[in-house]
């Protein structure tokens, strides 16, 4: 430690600047007192020989003075190197309290950084806690209907749709009934939750996003007064305790933008973990009503799952010649989740990409299917316009729907059934009037359905070999 004379030294061209009651701070208790001015200490250019020599050195002093001076400053008084060092070499303030440069997490991209945003570094749909990426940002787009109403009913404006893993990011339907949900991880799971007065809060089946999102994602919502009338058939949900599951067997070419029939008839459920048998599943006839004396799904492709214990479950299906994939549930108290078409259970349709709609390529498939959709805003608009029934919204949510499903099918596959051009011949069917775009599918077009149900029965083999189902 240095002796406080020298250091005295080492600071009298600095301490001539300053007052002279500041130098005396400085130095702590090697002033006599803070009345002693900056001559003084420049007419002191010589260390003294001994530390305990006061202003006059001639004066005499007895032992206890002598004691006194050798130690003019305590310990805890004297000073430290590292306090000298500032000393000697100052630090602009401003300098000391700026991050240096490329720290990550001072909200500056710099050096080796791909991005910073400061404090929101590691949350979810920000930068990565340690600056090394930005997260692919996705979007949910889709659709609320009334279950039993899809396509003729009213739209569903005044919805909330909110993210189940992500409260934060949620949407509110409008008069279309078209919701967006922007800003989201690509690679995470999504699970939708729709609230609305007057109807049954719904939860949605669990998709991880792909790189272009999902486009359309489609929500059935039952009233209070329908999910009534269920519920006398079925029996107490018991939401104090389970949760409940429907979903929707869909077959390839099954919307619920079109009037026609989307399930796939034939197929049995299974739930992993298993459940007793008494929770089903109980499937839905073809008035769309559970009944328990079904043991396959109907043309409807409904199935009822009640007092299921809270976690997470996988459902799957079996039928003869077709996959299915399989689908995720995340079951809560309380809960009531319906997985509708296409977001239910579907079939050959292998780890599918909901929004592939921008890929595929304009033809005379998408030509029949875009004229169907055209078709039913037209038919159902025309008795209804103000505000329409089937607003622009819907209109492009359902073409985009048809072509996610068109550009899953296997090329391959189809070239010995032929399913696209089974399906067009039955969509051209449908569209050429309102009687036929609005009926019941075992009413019109009979012939042409009954051709692309016998398509997807020799396409559906072939593709379940070739995916690994």
């Amino acid at each position: 430690m240095r002796p406080v004379p020298r250091l005295l030294s080492t600071l009298r061209p600095a301490l001539r600047l300053l007052p002279a009651a500041a130098a005396c701070l400085l130095v702590l208790t090697a002033c006599d007192s803070a009345e002693s001015d900056s001559d003084e200490f420049e007419a002191d250019s010589a260390p003294p020989a001994d530390a305990g020599h006061s202003k006059d050195a001639t004066a005499p002093k007895d032992a206890s003075q002598e004691k006194e001076a050798a130690s003019p400053v305590d310990a805890a008084a004297e000073p430290d190197v590292a306090m000298e060092a500032e000393a000697a070499a100052p630090v602009d303030a401003s300098e000391a309290e700026a991050p240096p440069a490329g720290e990550c997490g001072n909200g500056v991209t710099e050096g080796a950084e791909k991005c910073d945003q400061g404090i929101d570094n590691g949350t979810y749909g920000h930068c990565r806690a340690d600056c090394s990426a930005m997260p692919k940002l996705v979007a949910v787009r889709g659709d609320v209907f009334a279950f039993m109403s899809e396509v003729q009913g009213e739209r569903l404006d005044s919805v909330t749709v909110r993210v189940l893993e992500h409260p934060e990011f949620f949407a509110i339907t409008g008069a279309d009934a078209h919701f967006e949900i922007d800003g989201l991880e690509e690679g995470t799971d999504v699970t939708l939750v729709a609230s609305r007065t007057g109807y049954v809060t719904t939860q949605t089946a669990t998709f991880k996003l792909g790189p272009r999102g999902i486009d359309p994602f489609s929500i059935q919502m039952p009233s209070s007064l329908i999910f009534g009338g269920m519920l006398f058939i079925v029996g107490d949900p018991q939401f104090d305790k389970y949760c409940a599951i429907v979903t929707t067997v869909t077959r390839l070419g099954g919307s619920l933008f079109m009037k026609h029939r989307q399930g796939e008839a034939g197929s049995q459920l299974a739930i992993l973990p298993a459940l007793p048998a008494e929770s089903g599943p109980i499937y839905f006839n073809e008035s769309v009503l559970p009944d328990e004396g079904i043991t396959a799904t109907t043309v409807d492709g409904g199935a009822f799952y009640r007092h299921v214990p809270p976690g997470d479950y996988v459902v799957t299906g079996t039928k003869a010649g077709v996959g299915f994939q399989p689908l995720r549930i995340k079951c809560s108290v309380g809960t009531f989740i319906n997985a509708g078409p296409t977001m239910g259970l579907q079939a050959n349709a292998h780890e599918p990409d909901y929004a592939e709609a921008s890929l595929y390529a304009d033809d005379a498939y998408t030509a029949s299917m875009d004229g169907l959709c055209d078709k039913t805003a037209a038919c159902v608009n025309e008795n209804v316009s103000n505000p329409p029934r089937y607003p622009d919204a819907t209109l492009q949510s359902c073409k985009k729907a048809m072509r996610n499903e068109l550009a899953w099918i296997d090329p391959t596959c189809d070239a010995k059934a032929h399913v696209r051009d089974a399906w067009k011949a039955f969509y051209d069917c449908r569209a050429a009037d309102c009687t036929k775009a609005l009926g019941k599918s075992e009413e019109v077009c009979t012939t042409e359905e009954a051709a692309f149900t016998s398509a997807m029965t020799a396409y559906g083999p072939c593709y379940k070999a070739a995916h690994g189902f």
